[in-house]
Order: C-alpha cells, then structure tokens, then sequence
C-alpha cells in the first residue's frame, strides 16, 4: 500500500489536520495545508484530435475548465453559508448551557445531567465549524496561458494549450470532490448539533416549568401561619362597632345637655 504523499490519487487532509496546521510556525506547517495534487493523467488522447477540430477541441476544454472551477466556487459559498449557521447555532447552545449550569448550580448535583445536551451540541457545533470554514482553503487549479504557446500558433502550440485546460479540468473536478465531501461531513456534525440544540432546548423549558411551579407552590411555614393571620382578623372587625358606639354615646349626650337648658329657661319665664 502507497503512502498518501506518494499515491497518483494526491492527499488532502482532514479538515482538523489542516486546523491544526494553524497553530505551528512557517518551517514546520507543510506547503499548501499538506494538500498533494493527484498526478497528471494521460492525455496522449488530445494529440490524436485532427487539426481542423483543435480550435473547436480548444473552446470545449477551456469551457469545461471553468465549469469545474464554478463547480469549486459553488461549493465554498455553501460552506460558507453552512460555517455561519454553525456559529449562530453554536451561540445558542453556549446560552442553553449557562442557563442550565445555572440551574444545577442552584440545585443538586445530579442537575449537571441537564447541561449533557447542550454539551454535545457546542461539540458537534463546532466541529460543523471548523469543517465548514476549512473548505474555503487549498485547491489545485491550471489553465493554459501564452506560455504554453510557441512563436507561432501552429497546432502543436494549441495542442498544448489543450493540454494545460484538460489538466486544470483535472484538478477542478478533484478539488471539488474533496470539499463537497468535506461539505457533507460538516452537514453531518450540524444535523447533530441540531438536534442536540432542539433536545437542550426542551429540557431548559422543562426544567424552568418545574422551577416555577416549585416557587408558586407554599411552604410549611407558610401554611401553618395563615390560620393566624385569619383568626387575627374578627378581632379587628368587631372594635369598628364598638367605636362607633362610644361615638353615638358622646353625640347624643352632647345633644341632651341644650334640651336641658332650654327646659330651665322655660321654668324662670313661668316665675313671675
């Protein structure tokens, strides 16, 4: 078995080798992330093409060359597009988890089980990350340029620029493969992320709900001192009458006292 550097297939590293990659010095990281582009393929075809048809044969390759490199750019738009719902999922997990550390921290111990969904969601979040940003690195591209042409444009110059866009093609299509399968890998980790937010999610909104109903239910103190409270309250009801008794009394003797000393008067008026 051929080593990865040496197989006619090329080398491209995982996404978490070529993040690794980041971390070392300009001597120690490898060239192009450690990327190997596959080894050319046989094109003796190309010279075989008659010479009335090489213009045409031209045109197709080149066309085909861009298509390849279009196929390229595509696919670093949806990782692209991928790497950000990562993130903002990712942010989303983190604050799941506070709340529930939270919770646990508040409660007892065996809490801390509530913030395993959440866990697993920053993990796979973040690999979907890094997998999904990593796609817009390393890709091997070629194409024909004047250099390939000699002094004059005879059929041997075009034949190798035929040569140049059929090889680029080549490394188009393999570039190409290599990220959309990375693509997919970092769809796979999102698809777990995912589910562990929506699973995090709901085990946030339960145990809230059980929090909740946990503070508006009452405690043993409290039950045993609103009896109190209510055999307090006829006592206090009971003296507003009597107030407004003594009240009645203080008015109507202060109404009998005039009625008395009309009467008086009137008995000095009979004397004479």
């Amino acid at each position: 078995m051929t080593s990865p550097e040496k197989s006619k297939d090329g080398k491209w590293p995982t996404a978490i080798q070529r993040f690794r990659y980041d971390f070392r010095t300009e001597e120690k990281a490898p060239n192009n992330d450690g990327a190997i582009a596959p080894s050319p393929l046989d094109l003796s075809w190309v010279e075989k093409i008659p010479g009335e048809s090489l213009a045409l044969a031209l045109d197709v390759a080149r066309r085909a060359n861009d298509q390849s490199r279009e196929r390229v750019s595509v696919t670093e738009n949806k990782a692209n597009r991928t790497g950000q719902t990562a993130l903002t999922l990712l942010g989303f997990a983190v604050a799941l988890g506070s709340y529930q550390g939270t919770v646990a921290l508040n409660g007892s111990k065996l809490l801390f089980l509530l913030i395993v969904p959440s866990i697993a969601a920053v993990i796979f979040l973040s690999l979907a990350a890094i997998e999904a940003f990593e796609i817009d690195r390393v890709g091997f591209y070629a194409q024909g340029s004047l250099n390939d042409l000699g002094p004059t444009a005879n059929d041997g110059s075009i034949v190798t620029v035929i040569k140049s866009e059929a090889r680029g093609r080549q490394l188009s299509n393999w570039t190409a493969e290599k990220k959309l399968t990375d693509l997919m890998q970092a769809r796979a980790w999102m698809s777990r992320g995912l589910a562990s937010v929506i699973v995090a999610a709901l085990v946030a909104s339960a145990s809230s709900a059980v929090i909740r109903r946990e503070s508006e239910e009452p405690k043993e103190g409290q039950s045993v001192s609103q009896p109190s409270v209510l055999a307090t309250n006829p006592p206090s009801t009971s003296v507003v009458p009597a107030s407004v008794e003594a009240a009645q009394t203080v008015v109507s003797s202060s109404t009998k006292k005039p009625s008395k000393a009309s009467g008086s008067n009137a008995v000095t008026t009979k004397i004479p």
